[in-house]
């Protein structure tokens, strides 16, 4: 069963920030035939968009204006919901990071789709989504899955699995 996965790109305007690779592979980890898109916002950040392109995404998905020239919530969020609604991913991956931390939940909010924060590890089992979150510094596993919802939108720590 094929799944549509897109990561959110992370960059500080000049470079790629290591988290956009790791979803990247993380997405290439989880299955052999996913489609795999990346979403990168900004303005003139072409080159990192290629560099993107180059490192594995099927496709990557560029939003280039003033409003998204850097971070902001309300910025990213708006211009990201219209293009995450037609593409009607199954999975959205986002960095467990300051911006992830502050763009994931609202976005969750206007999909009226459940959160999984702070993931250590996703897998797919029957094309959904198994994640693992940690807790007490590591002293509780969780185990989710979510079953009825599209998309499952994760913050991923960095060096998932």
């Amino acid at each position: 069963m094929s799944i549509k996965i897109v990561t959110l790109a992370e960059h500080d305007g000049s470079a790629l920030k290591e988290i956009s690779f790791e979803l990247l592979g993380l997405a290439h980890r989880m299955s052999d035939d996913a489609e795999i898109k990346t979403l990168i916002l900004g303005k003139d950040a072409e080159d990192l968009a290629k560099t993107l392109a180059k490192r594995g995404a099927s496709e990557v998905l560029y939003i280039e204006g003033d409003a998204v020239a850097s971070y902001s919530n309300d910025g990213y969020r708006r211009a990201l919901e219209p293009v995450l609604r037609e593409e009607s991913p199954d999975l959205v991956l986002i960095g467990n990071t300051p911006d992830g931390w502050d763009l994931a939940p609202p976005l969750a909010a206007r999909f009226g789709v459940p959160l999984a924060s702070g993931c250590s590890a996703v897998q797919l089992e029957g094309g959904k989504a198994r994640i693992t979150r940690k807790a007490f510094n590591g002293k509780f596993v969780h185990k989710v899955s979510i079953e009825h919802a599209s998309p499952v939108i994760a913050t991923i720590d960095k060096g998932a699995s």
